[in-house]
């Protein structure tokens, strides 16, 4: 099984560099206007049209919702499974919240984040630590009900990390386009906190930060004791 990871597109939050967790804002109107185009003159055809779509998976929030309609549309892909995760959200942010850093760099609770690196978590929000083990255990849990419909075969064939990484090496160049695809169409951070928690390609939290409308393309390998590891990763850029 493949998966694609994808940040949903842009809004005005987003524009204004401000902290959009909670807060339900549309995406732009020229936003909706590039997705509607890339996914109909085919600038993106190889990732924003897998050949076999088993399902997408969306974070409840307008701007996912319609960045997974406007991508994966329900006529192209009337068997795909459509599911909303409430743990695929975004971060709380707390008192930061749809504030940018101009209107935040007067704060100390604010300079505070910044000299620790969010260690202590947003004030009156989550935890760094919190959100990550929250968007780790809800992506474990999608996989495993995944691979529960997987027939026998290399994708869902038990193997330790060091095979996974050993496989991900000697596949570097299959394209695997043939292969399930599910889809996940969230937000950069929670993208972020599944790529650190399960990439083979072991990397910091905010080394694997996407923009809008971008995300991974990877591989599913199914280890030992219910874990599971993402191989070839790729970046996608729909735009």
């Amino acid at each position: 099984m493949r998966i694609l990871l994808i940040r949903h597109g842009m809004t005005k939050g987003n524009l204004e560099k401000r902290y959009v967790g909670k807060t339900d804002e549309p995406l732009t109107q020229d936003s909706k206007e590039e997705l509607r185009h890339a996914f109909a003159d085919g600038r993106s055809r190889k990732l924003c049209r897998p050949e076999k779509l088993r399902a997408v998976y969306i974070s409840p929030t307008n701007r996912c919702r319609t960045t997974a309609g406007l991508l994966f549309p329900e006529n192209t892909y009337p068997r795909a499974r459509r599911i909303e995760v409430l743990d695929l959200r975004e971060c709380d942010f707390g008192r930061f919240e749809y504030k940018n850093y101009r209107e935040l760099s007067k704060e100390p609770a604010y300079q505070q984040f910044i000299d620790t690196m969010g260690r202590d978590g947003f004030p009156g929000g989550e935890t760094l630590e919190g959100f990550k083990s929250r968007c780790a255990a809800a992506f474990l849990r999608i996989l495993t009900e995944e691979f529960k419909e997987e027939t026998a075969g290399e994708n869902a064939k038990e193997t330790t990390k060091e095979t996974a990484e050993k496989i991900m090496e000697e596949t570097a160049e299959e394209s695997g386009r043939s292969a399930d695809t599910a889809v996940f169409v969230v937000h950069g951070g929670t993208i972020m906190a599944v790529m650190e928690a399960f990439s083979v390609c072991q990397r910091e939290y905010y080394s694997w930060q996407v923009k809008n409308a971008e995300g991974f393309e990877a591989k599913v390998i199914k280890g030992e004791n219910g874990s599971f590891y993402l191989t070839d990763v790729s970046k996608v850029c729909i735009l």
